[in-house]
């Protein structure tokens, strides 16, 4: 956000849940779901709906703490009571989708990351969602920046 800010990124795509920057342009492109996945065999997967309470005490392979869909999780779970072990904390997205593939743990992630895997039945998604969980592709410019041709046909082609 510094380097649209100072002009030297024309545009940016941020996960969101809402603007965080009020001195910038922000507009939602479309929400981005975010998936609770386990391998295939794990207890939570037979289920026809997981609710917060049935989280209880499941180990979680989590993104780093500054990852705004963790604070948004973690916000929740404990608003809720939910106890949760941290089993895992890894900076990568397919780290995380490994070490959930390979153990009883449960993680947080956006679809568009676990598609394929999931696809291909080397993880499941478990049947899962919250209002306060959830997060949107937004695009972000600076208000004063100035939009050329091939610019306005790339943010047009976004929306």
């Amino acid at each position: 956000m510094n380097k649209i800010k100072e002009g030297a990124v024309d545009i940016g795509l941020i996960l969101e849940s809402s603007p965080s920057d009020s001195t910038l342009k922000w507009q939602t492109i479309r929400e981005e779901p975010l998936v609770l996945v386990a391998s295939p065999d794990h207890p939570l997967s037979s289920l026809r709906k997981v609710e917060l309470s049935h989280l209880n005490g499941f180990e979680w392979i989590m993104t780093e703490d500054s990852c705004n869909y963790r604070i948004m999780l973690e916000k929740v779970l404990r608003a809720k009571r939910v106890i949760y072990r941290i089993g895992l904390e890894l900076g990568n997205p397919e780290a995380i989708k490994r070490c959930v593939m390979a153990s009883s743990g449960i993680s947080l992630l956006p679809q568009i990351v676990v598609e394929e895997e999931v696809r291909r039945g080397e993880l499941a998604v478990l049947p899962f969602t919250h209002p306060d969980i959830r997060l949107d592709l937004q695009m972000v410019i600076h208000p004063k920046k100035w939009i050329s041709h091939s610019l306005k046909e790339f943010i047009d082609m976004l929306k």
